[in-house]
């Protein structure tokens, strides 16, 4: 299983929502997030910006799909489009079901 990320502009969130519910992805967790940064060759200024972040649960096999979707979805080729990252899960646990690891999803 991975853990797929992505840190996303707030106004993105209904239109890749949306791309997500098509291709069938509808369990994920979004919360807002508060991103920092100090622009290349910068000192003294400091950036602050209201994000949102998305976490997908997906199989391997879907890993890079989802995330090339995410991207193409919220992509404007601008500065602070967001990030996104694909991470490996070594376990999950259903508390309502007990079910472990890809039966947690069922």
């Amino acid at each position: 299983m991975k853990l797929v990320s992505a840190i996303i502009q707030p106004y993105m969130f209904d239109k890749l929502s949306r791309a997500l519910r098509k291709q069938k992805l509808t369990r994920f967790t979004m919360c807002a997030v508060k991103s920092y940064g100090v622009p290349d060759g910068e000192s003294s200024i400091d950036l602050m910006s209201d994000k949102v972040r998305i976490d997908l649960f997906v199989h391997d096999d879907q890993a890079i799909e989802v995330s090339e979707l995410i991207a193409k979805t919220v992509g404007t080729h601008q500065e602070g489009d967001g990030l996104i990252f694909v991470s490996e899960l070594t376990h999950v646990i259903n508390i309502d079901t007990g079910k472990y690891d890809s039966q947690a999803f069922s």
